[in-house]
């Protein structure tokens, strides 16, 4: 009986964690150092819920990332980390970067032409 309860258990774990490594592999190589150095700076070990709720594995992570991966991989590893949390029911958007297609910091075009300036320009001598 014992054997039975011991087999169902590890096979529960290893579909838990097989599933896991699934989404895992959604994140750009460039990332994947960065997610262990985000679960090594917490007491989550595997449990994906634990890292996504924790702040320390998004203070080492999110770093990480940034500083090993180009813009459209650091993209890639955002949208990755909000499809794993959302399979544990978390949503991490907050505690992300935004994407550098969204709101990434760069100035949007104006949205009306640029009046010219009524004043005249100078001629400066040199």
């Amino acid at each position: 009986m014992k054997f039975s309860t011991v087999a169902v258990t590890v096979a529960s774990l290893a579909t838990v964690v097989y599933g896991q490594l699934d989404q895992i592999k959604a994140f750009p190589v460039c990332a994947q150092p960065c997610l262990i150095s985000g679960i090594s700076a917490t007491p989550c070990g595997l449990d994906i819920k634990c890292a996504c709720t924790n702040k320390a594995f998004f203070g080492a992570a999110v770093p990480c990332i940034q500083k090993g991966c180009e813009d459209a991989d650091e993209d890639k590893a955002r949208q990755a980390a909000i499809d794993l949390c959302k399979t544990v029911g978390e949503d991490v958007t907050a505690e992300l970067p935004p994407a550098h297609g969204n709101g990434g910091g760069s100035t949007p075009p104006p949205t009306e032409p640029v009046k010219p300036s009524p004043c005249k320009a100078r001629k400066f001598r040199a």
